[in-house]
């Protein structure tokens, strides 16, 4: 009998953001946010990602944080994360709305 290997789970955060304060949203985002949240778990992989509907590009963006376990996915999404955003929207308030997810990979067991 194999033993199922550990899916892989992504935190993902969608961020629609105001034009008005995009530019400096960005920088912040970009600059302070992801390098922080990226030291504060152990991440196999990030990835920051502007949202295209067809061949248009919106004032939507996502971070996706995949991890190897759900407990480092659970720490990031109940500490790290939530400070950051609430540090952001201190920032900025009424620039951006966001919501969050968690996705789990899907594949066939061999």
């Amino acid at each position: 009998m194999t033993t199922p290997s550990p899916r892989r789970v992504v935190h993902n955060t969608t961020f629609h953001v105001d034009e008005a304060v995009e530019t400096a949203w960005l920088a912040a985002l970009l600059d302070e946010v992801v390098p922080a949240v990226t030291l504060a778990a152990p991440l196999a992989r990030s990835l920051f990602t502007r949202v295209r509907v067809g061949d248009d590009a919106c004032r939507a963006y996502s971070l996706q944080l995949l991890f190897d376990d759900d407990d480092a996915c659970r720490r990031l999404a109940l500490e790290t994360m939530g400070e950051w955003l609430d540090a952001l929207s201190r920032r900025f308030p009424g620039g951006f709305h966001h919501f969050c997810s968690t996705l789990e990979e899907v594949r066939r067991e061999r």
